[in-house]
């Protein structure tokens, strides 16, 4: 009996950057949970000028928030859910940056709703996202999401969105070594435009671009020039060696090559079988920037609008303000005194917004 050819492995930038991006968001803590495209237009109503995940949405508002009302918990009426949720995607007349600006405010400080309980009619509040208990929403990873370009039936197709309770918040373009990191960049701005997809950034928090071996970060409106480079300074390595070496479940193998990516699973499993790979630039960066809880903290805390743009922190900002924090906070000597110490920044690195 003649054995079967062992099948080709390939090096298109679905093999090289989209699978093993999508293989390590699903290996995440909490996981990235994806959906298959089928399951994506069913959550969306089968409309493609709509961007958010409505039955998600729904249902992830009324499980995180509660009415407290003299000691008694309480939840949300339907219509008051409904309420919070046209707020968030009701039409906005002004630009791409100022709507995103809006939106996140709504994100992180939430919407107050009226309700009625016991007969006493109050304002209570509703929150899109439980910034403090990362664990307690849910998170969902879309490839090749389509959505309709503004004034026609076009589409574009950005390589994975990932979505809080169902909400838009990151959006990662994804190219193989040989068209390079600013190709990817290029996509992401090119998609903000009037005309492209401006509404599926509307609440986006943080924008990757990666061709496996380089990466770029940067958020809403960031010029190409500041996009940048993360270096980790406190994750292991080993930590990413294992999740980018563990196995897909059966089911989340089943998700991940159900529809567009059915004809890539043979040789994606070759290349798996071939033994432990190594870790690339692209696994440290989406290990670093895309595990929801870090994700969450950079949109929460490490995020700003300032004099007409979005920022969003450079990794050395980010580790000195946490490392001041936990100095402050908790490091004392002997005798009880809080240690001081010293941020040394260079010229042009951000020493008054880390301030």
């Amino acid at each position: 009996m003649t054995k079967a050819p062992n099948p080709r492995i390939q090096d298109t930038e679905k093999h090289l950057s989209q699978l093993p991006a999508l293989h390590l968001l699903q290996k995440m803590e909490p996981r990235w949970r994806l959906l298959t495209r089928e399951e994506a237009e069913r959550e969306r109503g089968g409309k493609r000028a709509n961007v958010y995940l409505d039955g998600i949405l729904k249902e992830s508002l009324a499980r995180i928030n509660r009415v407290e009302l003299r000691g008694q918990s309480y939840p949300f009426t339907e219509n008051g859910l409904a309420e919070a949720i046209e707020r968030l995607k009701r039409p906005r007349p002004s630009g791409l940056l100022r709507i995103n600006e809006e939106l996140t405010d709504l994100l992180l400080l939430g919407t107050a709703v009226e309700q009625t309980v016991d007969g006493l009619t109050r304002a209570f509040q509703v929150k899109f996202v439980d910034w403090a208990d990362p664990s307690a929403n849910v998170f969902h990873v879309c490839a090749e999401f389509d959505v309709e370009r503004e004034h026609t039936t076009d589409t574009r197709r950005p390589d994975l969105v990932l979505f809080v309770n169902g909400i838009p918040f990151a959006v990662i373009e994804c190219k193989g070594p040989s068209t390079g990191v600013e190709q990817a960049v290029s996509q992401n701005i090119r998609n903000q435009q009037d005309g492209e997809i401006p509404g599926l950034f509307r609440t986006v928090q943080l924008l990757v671009a990666t061709s496996k071996n380089a990466v770029r970060y940067g958020t809403v409106g960031t010029a190409a020039s500041f996009w940048s480079k993360w270096a980790e300074l406190e994750d292991r390595e080993a930590d990413v060696l294992a999740a980018i070496n563990a196995p897909l479940d059966a089911d989340q193998n089943r998700q991940t090559f159900a529809d567009g990516f059915r004809e890539d699973r043979a040789s994606y499993d070759a290349r798996f079988g071939q033994g432990d790979r190594l870790v690339t630039e692209q696994d440290r960066v989406l290990w670093a920037l895309a595990r929801p809880e870090r994700m969450l903290d950079l949109a929460r805390r490490f995020t700003l609008f300032d004099a007409g743009e979005k920022k969003i922190a450079r990794y050395q900002q980010f580790f000195a303000v946490w490392k001041i924090l936990r100095r402050v906070t908790g490091e004392h000597d002997e005798e009880g005194r809080r240690r001081g110490g010293v941020i040394w920044h260079t010229q042009g690195s951000g020493k008054s917004l880390t301030m």
